[in-house]
């Protein structure tokens, strides 16, 4: 009586397996051009993000990353620049002091010290 019971049981179940995949397959054979129309515009999508990616983006980051670093660089340059001047005054080498000066007045004059290059120039104009 016990195996008769899990008989009928697996059965049923069987049963359900086998409705539920046929069903399964109907939905599919029914919808098969939605489907692989879908699946098709999923794949052109997810191409068009990679092309963008590594067509527009990358590109444009590594220039962003190349400017940022010119103009990083070009800070600290002119910040040098500077200094050395000031230390070649000290030492009472002008001329050299004056050729620093106008390169930051010519090569770097959206910086800090290109702003404000025009009192050393004019110093040293000025003993001369």
């Amino acid at each position: 009586m016990a195996k008769k019971k899990v008989d009928e049981r697996e059965q049923a179940r069987q049963e359900r397996v086998s409705e539920t995949v046929s069903k399964t397959d109907q939905f599919f054979r029914e919808n098969k051009k939605t489907i692989y129309g879908i699946l098709i515009a999923l794949l052109i999508i997810g191409l068009a993000i990679v092309g963008y990616y590594k067509l527009v983006y990358q590109p444009k980051a590594k220039e962003a990353a190349r400017q940022m670093d010119d103009n990083f660089s070009n800070i600290f340059n002119a910040t040098y620049m500077l200094k050395a001047g000031v230390v070649c005054e000290q030492l009472g080498d002008n001329a050299k002091a004056l050729s620093y000066y106008k390169a930051i007045k010519d090569k770097y004059p959206q910086s800090m010290e290109g702003y404000d290059i025009d009192k050393y120039i004019s110093r040293i104009e000025s003993q001369q």
